[in-house]
C-alpha cells in the first residue's frame, strides 16, 4: 500500500509493567508493511523508552508532571502531535490517556479512536467512571483485556457492550536458559543452598499481595523449613515487605533482588510460582511463568481464571487467604508429579491462547474495522 496507517500510542510512561510491555510488543511485532507506530508519554519516557526507539519507533515525552497546572493542558500537546504526524488512528492506554486523548479528539471526528483498559478495582470513584461514560461517546472500540473486565464496564461505566470487545493479552516465549547458565543464576542470586525455591517477579505494590505469601511462608517453614522464597521486582512497598519478613525472623528464607532485567530466566530456578495479587486484569506476570513451564498457584482474582482453571493447569485460592495458600503450597511440594503435570499444562494453555502474535492479529484487525479497512490484509501474525 502506498500510505501506512499511522498508530498512536497514549499512555502514561513506559516504566516497568505489563501495560507498558503490551504497548512495546505492540510496536514491535505489529505488521510495520501497513502500520507505522508511534508513541506518546504523558508524564514521564520512563524505564523501557530505550528499548521502544531502539525498535525504530518515534517517542514523544509530553512531561505532564512539570507543572502544578500542566497535566490540565496534555490534551493540547496531544492534538499537536497528531496534526504533525497525520496520524490515523488513537491508542490510548488507562485512564488519564483515555481522558485526555478523547478530549483533543472533540474537533477531529475523522481520527479513529481505540482504547485498551487494563483494569482496576471496581466500582472506582463516580466523577472517574462518569468521564470514562463521556468518553466512551467517542471512542470507537474499548478493549477490555478479561471477560470480568468487560461485565465492569458495562455495569459500573455503563458502555455500550457493542463497543467493548475482548482481547487476551500475550507475550513472546522467552529462549529456554541454558543449564551452565542457570547454575551461574543460581550462585549469584542465593547465598545458600534450598530444599525448594518458591518465587514470583512483580513489581512491589499493595496490590500484588506480597505480605499474604509473607504470612503463608510463616506456615509453610513449618513443614519446609528449607525453603527459599525469591521476590524480583521493586516498588513502594518494599521496605513495608522486607520489615514484615525481618518481624517474622524469616530472613534466611527470603531474598528480596530488587529489579531485573532477566525474569524469564529467573523463573527457571523456581519450583513454584505464587501470585498471592489482590486484584488484576491479566497479568503478564502470569503468562510468564505459563510459558516458562512452572507450576502456578494464584489468586483467581481478575481476570487470571481466563488464563488459568484450577486444578487444571494450576491451583487457584480466593485472595487474602495466606492458610490457603500455605496449605495448597505444602501439598504441591510433597506431590512432583501433580507440580509438573500443572506446568505442562500451563505451558500447552499459553501456547494455544496467549502467544504475542495473536494478540497483536487482533488488534490489527480492530484497526483496520475502526478505519472501515475490513478488507484489507495485513499480513498473518497468527
Amino acid at each position: 500500500m502506498d500510505k501506512k496507517i499511522k498508530i498512536m500510542f497514549v499512555t502514561g510512561a513506559l516504566s516497568f509493567g505489563g501495560l507498558e510491555r503490551v504497548v512495546i510488543n505492540l510496536c514491535k511485532y505489529i505488521n510495520r508493511d501497513y502500520f507505522e507506530p508511534l508513541v506518546v508519554c504523558l508524564k514521564s519516557r520512563g524505564e523501557l523508552a530505550d528499548e521502544v526507539e531502539e525498535s525504530g519507533v518515534t517517542l514523544y515525552n509530553i512531561n505532564a508532571n512539570k507543572g502544578r497546572f500542566a497535566k490540565y493542558f496534555t490534551w493540547i500537546s496531544l492534538r499537536k502531535i497528531i496534526h504533525k504526524e497525520a496520524v490515523d488512528i488513537i491508542h490510548s492506554h488507562n485512564s488519564a490517556a483515555f481522558l485526555d486523548s478523547s478530549i483533543a479528539l472533540l474537533t477531529m471526528p475523522s481520527k479513529s479512536f481505540v482504547h485498551t483498559d487494563h483494569a482496576r478495582i471496581f466500582p472506582d470513584k463516580f466523577r472517574y467512571m462518569f468521564a470514562e461514560y463521556l468518553a466512551s461517546l467517542r471512542v470507537d472500540k474499548i478493549i477490555a483485556v478479561s471477560d470480568e473486565l468487560k461485565r465492569n464496564l458495562i455495569k459500573y461505566e455503563k458502555i455500550s457492550p457493542r463497543k467493548i470487545e475482548v482481547v487476551l493479552n500475550g507475550i513472546t516465549e522467552a529462549d529456554e536458559p541454558l543449564e551452565k547458565n542457570i547454575q551461574s543464576l543460581k550462585k549469584e542470586v542465593l547465598d545458600k543452598k534450598y530444599r525448594f525455591l518458591i518465587g514470583l517477579g512483580v513489581v512491589l505494590t499493595k496490590q500484588k499481595g506480597i505480605i499474604h505469601l509473607i504470612h503463608a511462608a510463616h506456615e509453610i517453614l513449618k513443614t519446609f523449613p528449607d525453603v527459599g522464597f525469591l521476590i524480583a521486582g521493586d516498588g513502594p512497598e518494599r521496605q513495608a515487605l522486607e520489615f514484615e519478613v525481618d518481624r517474622l525472623a524469616l530472613t534466611d528464607n527470603f531474598i528480596f533482588l530488587g529489579f531485573r532485567k532477566d525474569i524469564p530466566d529467573l523463573l527457571h530456578l523456581l519450583d513454584l510460582y505464587v501470585f498471592p495479587s489482590e486484584w488484576e486484569g491479566l497479568p503478564l506476570a502470569i503468562l510468564e511463568a505459563m510459558a516458562a513451564k512452572r507450576c502456578i498457584l494464584s489468586t483467581d482474582v481478575g481476570g487470571i481464571p481466563t488464563a488459568l482453571k484450577n486444578n487444571e493447569n494450576a491451583i487457584l485460592v480466593p485472595p487474602k487467604q495466606p492458610n490457603l495458600i500455605a496449605k495448597k503450597v505444602i501439598h504441591l511440594l510433597q506431590n512432583e508429579p501433580l507440580r509438573q503435570k500443572l506446568a505442562d499444562a500451563a505451558y500447552q494453555t499459553f501456547l494455544e491462547q496467549f502467544d504475542v502474535r495473536i494478540m497483536v492479529s487482533r488488534y490489527e484487525r480492530i484497526y483496520r474495522e475502526s478505519l472501515g479497512n475490513d478488507g484489507l490484509m495485513c499480513g498473518d501474525n497468527k
